[in-house]
């Protein structure tokens, strides 16, 4: 019989061990009364109480890695004396490849078979344990080699599941074409929910681009796995440019570098954003170009390039007027 006084209230794990035998480990509840645990070993029992929550609890369970801290590293010392013994290995699910190192090694080794199995003998001590399974998140903890025991380790190991899809919706007036990481992901759209990975710690780049608005980007939008991030709504702001040849002559006009559909005069609306205006005439050179913005003050520019372009900033719901004063070649 052994009694063990003196002890918290919580929950004690209960090693029993005796040489020859396979050693018995118990969680008993501990309260302000007396607890009497009966176990049906030979005489001569020795038992050990241990609290639950001690790190230096030696009850020979692994632990997963996954959001576990991990076992203090065993101290290099000396292997113990004694008979050897042996370790008994059962994983949930079986099949899983035990490494172990022991008293006085610096790294691990692995041990020959797959869960469920028992060791060969070894020396007594306590040994830093690995268990690994494909799929799955490997486990780590501290078990302990009795003299002539045969000791059981059980575990159950963490399915290692990739991150799951999180959605990204957005609302885009009048359309855009969604491109998210780099990838375009709808063409023209104008309500989209969009399945992307919600990794933790992962950010995604969001951009709704239109062909004549512009583009807008939403940097770092985090999502969570299961869960919806609504960006709202977003309209596009645009402005009305027009374009004007003096004196008055049909000519190209190009906006950011692309031919319009009309010559001049040439009116449109455009994203409320800055734009390269050109004209082109045959026969005809661009002295210099009058911009006048929405109150009415006007500032002259000299065009460049082949296409006689100026820079102009268009504001949302404001009208730019962009004048090319032309003359004849020769």
């Amino acid at each position: 019989n052994c009694r063990v006084e003196k002890l918290g209230p919580g929950e004690w794990d209960v090693r029993v061990a005796l040489a020859g035998h396979k050693q018995e480990v118990r969680r008993v509840p501990v309260g302000d009364g007396e607890q009497r645990l009966a176990l049906r070993l030979a005489s001569n029992e020795s038992a050990a109480a241990i609290p639950a929550t001690d790190p230096a609890l030696a009850s020979n369970s692994i632990l997963p890695d996954g959001g576990v801290p991990p076992v203090p590293a065993t101290p290099d010392t000396p292997p113990s004396t004694g008979p050897p013994g042996r370790l008994s290995f059962a994983t949930t699910p079986a099949g899983a490849k035990i490494t172990l190192k022991g008293p006085g090694e610096s790294s691990y080794r692995a041990i020959p078979g797959v869960t469920p199995f028992t060791s060969d003998p070894l020396p007594p001590g306590t040994y830093d344990a690995r268990a690994d399974f494909e799929g799955y998140v490997r486990g780590t903890g501290r078990v302990e080699v009795l003299s002539g025991t045969t000791s059981s380790v059980s575990l159950t190991l963490l399915k290692d599941e990739p991150a799951g899809d999180g959605f990204i919706q957005i609302v885009v007036v009048p359309f855009a074409d969604v491109w998210v990481d780099g990838k375009l992901v709808q063409s023209e759209a104008k309500r989209v929910v969009v399945p992307v990975s919600a990794t933790p710690g992962k950010r995604h780049v969001v951009e709704l681009r239109h062909p004549t608005f512009g583009t807008q980007k939403f940097d770092r939008v985090a999502v969570t796995a299961g869960d919806t991030t609504d960006l709202g709504r977003y309209d596009f702001k645009f402005g009305k440019l027009s374009v004007f040849c003096k004196p008055a002559v049909p000519a190209d006009v190009f906006v950011d570098g692309a031919k319009a559909d009309r010559q001049t005069p040439y009116a449109g609306k455009v994203g409320a954003t800055k734009h390269k205006v050109g004209l082109v005439k045959d026969g005809f050179i661009v002295k210099e170009v009058i911009v006048t913005d929405p109150s009415g003050a006007a500032k002259t520019l000299i065009p460049k390039g082949a296409k006689n372009e100026v820079e102009v900033t268009v504001p949302g719901d404001g009208e730019v007027k962009v004048q090319f004063v032309v003359e004849k070649k020769g």
